[in-house]
């Protein structure tokens, strides 16, 4: 064993939170300048960044909505239905 070798058997755990720290601090300024860089190269949300053909089309046309309703009069009920809160109303 070196002479500048310190061996270690017990690590506390605060030592374990900031060496965790610091790395997730190096990996974090990594993987955003790599992202950065891949923004750039890519041209992520530049406004000519599209093709040339994807403004070429023009989107138009409309929309029809129907909507229907079967109303029926007063006195015509279906034969299936039953009004229970009119029985119960009227006393049975």
């Amino acid at each position: 064993m070196p002479a500048d070798e310190v061996r270690v058997a017990y690590v506390p755990d605060f030592v374990k939170d900031d060496i965790r720290q610091q790395v997730r601090a190096e990996l974090r300024e990594e993987v955003v300048g790599d992202v950065m860089q891949k923004a750039k190269q890519e041209q992520w949300g530049l406004p000519n960044a599209l093709p040339e053909w994807t403004k070429r089309f023009k989107l138009s046309g409309d929309i029809r909505l129907r909507s229907q309703h079967e109303f029926m009069a007063e006195g015509n009920t279906f034969p299936s239905y039953v009004d229970y809160q009119a029985i119960n109303d009227a006393g049975g």
